[in-house]
């Protein structure tokens, strides 16, 4: 896990891909390989006191604080290749 946390002391859970939308932003500069800017990136409560930046599908325009998001499967292009990511959407277009 990538949480720092031992292997044994972690399981798997199967989790409903909603979560609550704190804030986001747009980037419009590449901070990280596979971030291709324009973006838009945020922090959701996945889980109750789990928040974590998630990357959003679409432009800023329609997202707001506080709203609900669902993940979804979504193509990338990556190193020449179409691969699947995840990324979340507001809750009423899916």
């Amino acid at each position: 896990p990538r949480c720092g946390a031992r292997p044994e002391q972690v399981t798997a859970e199967a989790r409903p891909g909603q979560a609550t939308l704190l804030t986001f932003i747009t980037l419009h500069a590449k901070l990280a390989p596979g971030v291709t800017p324009p973006c838009v990136v945020g922090e959701a409560e996945i889980a109750p006191g789990m928040i974590e930046e998630v990357m959003l599908s679409g432009g800023a325009e329609q997202y707001r604080d506080g709203m609900e998001i669902v993940a979804r499967a979504e193509e990338v292009e990556r190193d020449g290749e179409t691969r699947l990511a995840c990324r979340f959407a507001p809750k009423e277009e899916v």
